[in-house]
């Protein structure tokens, strides 16, 4: 698997756990610091197509993927030693001995988290990939086509213009029931338009780079509400 920059977190997660694994017994790098820090500034040590450094930004971003590996369960406590240091976990040894490429580090469950089987099957493999720009877009295009498909809009119809045709208080095509008033009506109006031009439309334009599962997934979550709400919709 070629590494390109820039380093995702995701990345640096499996360049972490490859260069730790080396930091044992018998590895390339037997006898070398096992703290965090000691096994951030060897990763190009291990990937030296990396060039000798990482950058400040790359460093910062290794820290918070060693803390998300922590927390995930891949790598933990070393006995005797201080907090800095780092052990693989079983689970840790498990993974590492796949290639890079090959390596799943999925620390959310989508199944768990998303209740619409259409959602899921989108976004799934981007998702635990770590490809959460693409898993996010495709999340809103489809929430876009959706509701395009059932307010019976043309093709031509999209974006914020296409929310404002299926769900203005005063022509909109879609209503929803539990709108007692027509100001709740114009919120979910203007919930819609948000929505398409803060998660979708940026991403049609350029790139966007998410490197946070975290948030990603709250995302995703958020987009699986927003479809039910067109299901809802009369």
């Amino acid at each position: 698997m070629p590494i390109a920059r820039p380093l995702t977190k995701e990345l640096l997660k499996k360049l972490f756990l490859k260069t730790r694994h080396e930091v044992r017994r018998g590895g390339k790098l037997d006898g070398h610091s096992s703290s965090v820090g000691g096994v951030i500034g060897y990763i190009p040590q291990i990937f030296p197509e990396l060039g000798p450094h990482l950058t400040n930004e790359e460093k910062y971003l290794a820290v918070r993927a060693a803390f998300e590996l922590e927390r995930d369960g891949f790598i933990w406590q070393e006995i005797g030693q201080s907090e800095a240091f780092k052990v693989l976990s079983d689970l840790g040894e498990e993974v590492v001995e796949r290639d890079l490429a090959d390596m799943r580090l999925p620390s959310i469950d989508l199944d768990q988290l998303l209740s619409r089987d259409d959602l899921r099957g989108l976004t799934r493999d981007d998702f635990n990939s770590g490809d959460y720009e693409t898993a996010v877009f495709k999340a809103f295009r489809h929430l876009e086509e959706y509701v395009r498909f059932k307010a019976k809009e043309p093709a031509s119809s999209l974006g914020v213009a296409l929310m404002s045709a299926a769900f203005s208080q005063s022509n909109g095509k879609l209503k929803h029931p539990a709108a007692a008033v027509s100001t709740e009506q114009e919120g979910l109006h203007q919930l819609m338009r948000g929505a398409i031009a803060w998660f979708k439309n940026p991403s049609s334009h350029r790139t966007v780079r998410r490197d946070d599962a975290q948030q990603a997934a709250h995302v995703l979550a958020f987009a699986n509400m927003l479809l039910d709400l067109v299901d809802e919709c009369k």
